[in-house]
């Protein structure tokens, strides 16, 4: 309950980053929260322009405080095997992320909705690409959250 004065944000956010560069070797800053920890709910990628090499992906927390880098998604399979419009699925326990392939967005598919959620301290959320060097390949990010703390949100 909010204090005396304070408005409480109980609503669900979402943001998305489009143009994410899927080059491997990569460790890149995909969004910051800010204000105080959120609750993730979902959190998946679209594919929008295929990598031309095999390379797996992560995601991650990496706290402002004191504190180490923690997998949100484990290594993908390996992301040359899908097509444009195929999503990429957090199931928000650490474990490795899951692909949905949907025949390059033909197709519906449920996405990894595990029921599970995710609190992530202030910080960044980053993308980790290993294994290889691709030069192609492109992806859209896609986060649902709910904020914990009154002004919490990610950019």
């Amino acid at each position: 309950m909010p204090g005396i004065g304070q408005y409480s944000e109980v609503g669900e956010g979402v943001i998305s980053k489009a143009a994410i560069a899927l080059d491997g070797g990569n460790i890149a800053s995909l969004f910051t929260v800010v204000g105080g920890p959120v609750i993730l709910i979902a959190m998946c990628m679209e594919l929008t322009e295929v990598l031309d090499a095999a390379c797996t992906m992560a995601w991650e927390a990496n706290p402002t405080v004191a504190g180490s880098n923690v997998p949100i998604g484990a290594a993908s399979p390996d992301l040359s095997a899908f097509a444009v419009g195929d999503f990429i699925w957090s199931e928000l326990d650490g474990t490795a992320l899951i692909p949905v392939d949907v025949n390059g967005g033909a197709a519906l598919a449920q996405g990894g909705f595990s029921g599970k959620t995710w609190i992530v301290p202030v910080g960044g959320i980053d993308l980790i690409m290993s294994n290889s060097n691709p030069t192609t390949g492109i992806g859209t990010m896609y986060i649902r959250y709910r904020p914990m703390a009154v002004g919490a949100y990610i950019q």
